[in-house]
């Protein structure tokens, strides 16, 4: 039964108020419907997650149910309730003074009302966020962000009720009429065929998410409606003009939203005189050697007077020509028609024309340079669990490096790639036969490539459809990859998404075009764009895709777990996202960077001179950039290790443990353990023997490996210094070669004390001893034998010793041979 209590005013309207009993059903585990006894005059209910709310007729709130985290104890005191909430572990409640109070679970500031927040005429509570609706149709939002929960849409207005959902906000707006029409352009050329575009049309209003159909509509300014036609919210001509014949049109627009509720506007449309292109721009003059065939040199644009033409580009003869027939044009995309080497020619001259859609044309010359292919080996650094920073040995020729989850990639100057580390899902299995590969990615569990006809392989998991490359990508110029999904760059500046989208990170944002670089993070997408800015989407939980205001003049991106890292045109870098690890803290003072790179919770920064700067989480040594790591050329992050690669550096010295070996040795006693300086970090090396100024003696000695070895018995009285010249040989086959000198040590030789004692037919040698040391028994059948045989050694303990020799009646000469300590 229900029982009216009183007239209560909210919004502007009374309304009778209720007051009834509370039922309640379903799981009970925390005793959430367990209704308190005598619990009556109620006149609101909500629930939580295991927990229950009731609003009294006289303003207090009865709470019961689970109780971990406080949000079923009401602050003392409250009253004048008019509204309650329930959140996932947080309760709200709105007084009679329009102000609201929170309690419970506050991890993500859920309960951390905005200070200042009045007027509220309503609220309501996700699983960890809270809203409030104002008195002016306004919301206010606050904790957590996740998905953008908290990030009221700009400009939101009118609203009339609000509600939260576990991950998603929601809005009732009143229904209002369209306030303004746009078009984007209200110019078209003449002589242009019927049914060319003129602009597109978009119009302005309050209900943010309206739908909108356009028309021509009888009224002022309607006098060329007939000269016009709309086909969506395309507006296009439905003639040929003559500007000298007439210049200007007037239409008259009428916007209709999905209500029916209208807006009308008039326009002239000017017709314009078609003047010529004034110039050619060329994104990139410069191509790497080597490359195959079909290589994206750079984006052909135009500078023209109509902002509006359309333009096609060609080659064209005349001054500066000489190398037309080394190159393609395929839409705005000039490619490589050859493979070009460094060393034979590294300059191209090309003249292009471009024409617009009157056919006016405009030329101009443009030098196209080779640069070097600088390759080299691979540096690596971190968490190693899988092998991830074990480079494989011997890698060299190393051009390109990418650092995924748990594994790493390669690309190789013939274009190949190598991966290692974690192979759980075959992201180190590379397919057999790749090859042709100009770029590499790596994502969490799989691995991307990017081959010279602009086409994409992808290996690896496929738990998203990450590793299945949307049919028919094709003209694809630049890869990313991101935890389980891709972005691909075309050549027309535009940017195909597929994988994991549950955060909208492969929705790529309509109308993205002019872009030059990509990255991807852990579930969101970045774009560089050609006048210096960012676009972000996908999740932004951390403020990652929120783009700080004003960022411009960038010139590459990297995208990390959760934070995101922009390298500007004066060499300095610029961080934002998720912090916990000082990932976004740029060091201070940072500059000359070149490049830069993300890890999951740590960047990287490639200094000018070859050097790398890291910072953030160093759990792993991730951050920790190994001492003297110089000569630099690209950088990669991974999961928790770092990559870096070196520009193929010769050894510059070679050092040898010992360079003196003592008389009388054997042959193969090891003189010194070789090894090699190296910029290189992790380059490997042989050794050998060779010819040239100081190699007297190379026969007297070998090399086993990284030991030194003596290929003869030396004695010092005969020659007491030997000079040899050795080779270093990295990797790579670059070497360095140095003379040693190696000189022999001297041995007291005897003879000294021994005394043959005969004890009863066997003979006995004894001597005296001194501690440490060693004494050598060696003999000869004969003294004009060239060489002391050994017999036997010993070390003195100082006291008398004695060796017995097994003579068997044979006749032979001894001596004393004593080694020092």
């Amino acid at each position: 039964m229900a029982i009216v209590l009183s007239m209560a005013c909210l919004g502007g309207f009374t309304a009778p108020v209720i007051a009834d009993t509370v039922v309640a059903w379903g799981y009970n585990g925390n005793g959430q419907t367990n209704v308190p006894g005598g619990l009556s005059g109620v006149t609101a209910i909500a629930g939580g997650s295991e927990y229950s709310l009731a609003l009294k007729s006289d303003g207090t709130v009865v709470a019961w149910g689970y109780n971990g985290y406080g949000q079923t104890t009401a602050p003392g005191g409250l009253s004048g309730v008019t509204a309650i909430a329930a959140g996932g572990r947080h309760s709200l409640a709105l007084k009679s003074d329009r102000t609201v109070v929170a309690w419970g679970y506050n991890a993500q500031g859920q309960t951390n009302v905005p200070g200042g927040l009045s007027g509220v005429t309503a609220i309501a509570a996700g699983y960890a966020h809270s809203l409030a609706l104002k008195s002016d149709g306004t919301v206010v939002a606050w904790g957590w962000n996740g998905y953008g929960l908290t990030n009221v849409p700009g400009g939101l207005s009118g609203v009339t009720a609000i509600a939260g959902g576990d991950n998603h906000s929601l809005a009732l707006q009143e229904a209002a009429s369209p306030t303004d029409i746009l078009l984007s352009s209200t110019s078209v050329l003449e002589n242009q065929p019927a049914g060319t575009v003129v602009g597109i049309l978009s119009a302005v209003d309050p209900n943010l998410g309206d739908i909108h159909t356009f028309s021509f509509v009888s009224g002022t300014g309607d006098a060329d409606n007939a000269s016009f036609t709309i086909d969506g919210t395309s507006l296009k001509t439905a003639a040929v003009f003559d500007y000298e014949t007439k210049n200007s049109y007037s239409i008259r627009i009428l916007a209709t939203d999905f209500g029916g509720l209208t807006f009308e506007k008039t326009f002239t449309i000017s017709s314009d005189v078609n003047e010529a292109p004034t110039d050619i721009l060329l994104s990139s003059t410069s191509v790497l050697e080597n490359q195959p065939a079909g290589m994206m040199v750079g984006i052909l644009s135009a500078v023209d007077p109509n902002l509006s033409d359309i333009h096609t580009f060609s080659f064209v003869s005349g001054t500066g020509d000489a190398d037309n027939g080394s190159f393609t044009i395929d839409g705005t995309s000039l490619k490589t028609a050859a493979v070009f080497d460094y060393e034979t020619k590294n300059s191209y001259s090309i003249r292009v024309r471009v024409s617009d859609s009157g056919a006016l044309t405009f030329e101009t010359q443009f030098t196209i340079t080779v640069t070097p292919l600088i390759a080299g080996t691979v540096v690596a650094w971190g968490y190693n669990d899988k092998g991830q920073t074990t480079v494989p040995g011997g890698l060299t020729g190393v051009t390109a490096i990418a650092g995924g989850f748990l594994h790493s990639l390669a690309l190789k100057s013939n274009w190949t790639v190598v991966a290692w580390g974690w192979n759980g899902n075959g992201q180190t299995t590379v397919p057999g036969g790749l090859s042709g590969v100009t770029a590499i990615a790596a994502g969490y569990v799989h691995s991307l490539a990017l081959k010279s006809d602009g086409t994409v392989v992808a290996w690896g998991w496929n738990g998203y459809g990450q590793t299945t490359v949307p049919g028919g990508l094709s003209g694809v110029t630049a890869i990313a990859a991101g935890y389980e999904h891709n972005l691909a760059l075309k050549s027309d500046g535009t940017v195909v998404a597929w994988g994991y989208n549950e955060y909208g990170q492969t929705t790529v944002p309509g109308g993205l075009s002019g872009v030059t670089a990509i990255a991807a993070g852990y579930a969101h997408s970045l774009a560089l764009k050609s006048d210096g800015t960012v676009v972000a989407w996908g999740w932004n939980g951390n403020g990652q895709t929120t783009v700080p205001g004003g960022l411009s003049g960038v010139t590459a991106i990297a995208a990390g777990g959760r934070h995101i890292v922009a390298l500007k045109s004066d060499g300095t870098v610029v961080a934002w996202g998720y912090n916990e690890y000082g990932q976004t803290t740029v060091p201070g003072g940072l500059s000359g960077v070149t490049a830069i790179a993300a890890g999951v919770e740590h960047s990287l920064a490639l200094k000018s001179d070859g050097t790398v700067v890291a910072w953030g989480r160093n759990t792993d040594g991730q951050t920790t950039v190994p001492g003297s790591l110089s000569g630099v050329t690209a950088i990669s992050g991974g999961g928790s290790h770092s990559l870096a690669l070196q520009e193929a550096a010769s050894p510059t010295d070679i050092l040898l443990s010992s360079a003196s070996v003592l008389e009388n040795q054997s042959v193969a006693t090891v003189v010194g353990i070789l090894s090699a300086v190296d910029p290189n970090l992790g380059d490997t090396h042989s050794f050998t023997l060779v010819s040239g100024t100081g190699d007297a003696d190379n026969g007297s000695f070998t090399i086993d490996g990284t030991s030194f070895k003596t290929a003869a018995v030396f004695d010092f009285e005969t020659k007491s210094s030997y000079s040899i010249r050795l080779r270093a040989t990295d990797s790579g086959g670059l070497t360095f070669e140095k003379i040693f000198v190696i000189s022999i040590g001297d041995v007291e030789e005897g003879p000294f004390p021994m005394e043959i004692v005969n004890e009863n037919g066997t003979f006995r040698l004894s001597f005296e001893s001194v501690e440490g040391w060693t004494y050598v028994i060696q003999y000869k059948n004969a003294l004009s034998d060239a060489t002391w045989l050994e017999l036997d050694s010993v070390t003195g303990n100082g006291e008398p010793m004695s060796v017995t020799p097994d003579i068997n009646g044979i006749s032979r000469f001894y001596r004393l041979h004593i080694v020092p300590n």
